[in-house]
């Protein structure tokens, strides 16, 4: 990290901490901890649906490659197909909510009176960086 952006960030960190109450702070830091948790969330249903689609294709090959001539293709891509269809709305449906979620939890954080000083501080910096 940059010695200059370090100070800058303290400063603009030191300079809210004083104008604001410790109550404030604090409900500002609970509301960007929990924003970030629902991020966290976010990653991790959309690592466990690719997994799950990525095992459904795996299961599709292996039990085409089994059954080959025992059970009609087409009744095999029918079953999966419906199954990965389902599991792709589930994904597109929770992923979406969770988005709804950090949409409303970042809006409040952007319109919040806490990080005004600290970003201006922060813009201030690039440019004269």
């Amino acid at each position: 990290m940059d010695a200059r952006f370090a100070k800058a960030s303290a400063n603009a960190y030191a300079s809210v901490a004083m104008e604001e109450s410790p109550r404030t702070l604090e409900i500002y830091r609970i509301y960007v901890e929990t924003a970030d948790r629902v991020s966290q969330r976010r990653a991790l249903a959309n690592n466990f649906f690719l997994a799950l689609h990525t095992g459904l294709f795996a299961f599709a090959a292996g039990i085409t490659a089994f059954s080959v001539g025992r059970v009609p293709q087409e009744a095999i891509g029918l079953v999966v197909g419906s199954f990965g269809i389902g599991l792709a709305f589930v994904w597109w449906w929770i992923l979406g909510s969770y988005q709804k979620i950090n949409t409303a939890k970042f809006t409040v954080i952007r319109h919040s009176r806490v990080p005004g000083r600290g970003v201006r501080d922060s813009r201030a910096w690039q440019d004269r960086g």
